[in-house]
């Protein structure tokens, strides 16, 4: 895999099954306050300056929520890609070896999953053991002579 920027994000808050009113996981779909969080990570990146060339989202409803919410308030148009992968029943490590599979990935990618497959992509490539917030934001410069956790960011009230 060439050197790229990835960010992390775990999809926003949702409601437990019994509360949506789902009877799959797959189906929860996120909360107005992850829907609000999402708006403010894009904003966040908007003011940085940041927008990842491609999103590749979990399948899971939250996480194609949360990725369509950020998509549409980033500044410019972001192609966004369902990603199975990212659909939480691989490790980090295997997502990684998934991610090098993938041609022609651009320079920067935001990747939007959930627990505990992010903070697992994050320990294998930097060796630092995070925790990530609903609708929390990494960076990470990824290198092949090491990669670096370059910032967080944790939602609002969280």
């Amino acid at each position: 895999m060439s050197p790229m920027k990835l960010y992390l994000m775990r999809h926003g808050q949702s409601p437990g099954m019994l509360e949506a009113g789902v009877k799959r996981d797959f189906d929860r779909p996120l909360s107005e306050r992850g829907r609000r969080d999402a708006r403010e990570a894009a904003a966040y990146l908007n003011e940085h300056g940041i927008i990842p060339e491609l999103v590749l989202a979990s399948p899971l409803l939250r996480a194609q929520q949360t990725a369509q919410e950020v998509t549409t308030a980033l500044s410019r148009p972001t192609p966004l890609k369902s990603y199975e992968p990212l659909s939480n029943q691989i490790s980090g490590s295997e997502l990684f070896i998934e991610l090098g599979k993938e041609t022609g990935l651009p320079g920067s990618v935001m990747l939007i999953g959930h627990l505990p497959q992010l903070p697992e992509l994050t320990h294998h490539l930097t060796g630092v053991d995070i925790s990530i917030a609903p609708a929390g934001l990494l960076a990470l410069d990824v290198a092949e002579k090491g990669s670096k956790l370059l910032w967080t960011r944790v939602p609002d009230g969280v």
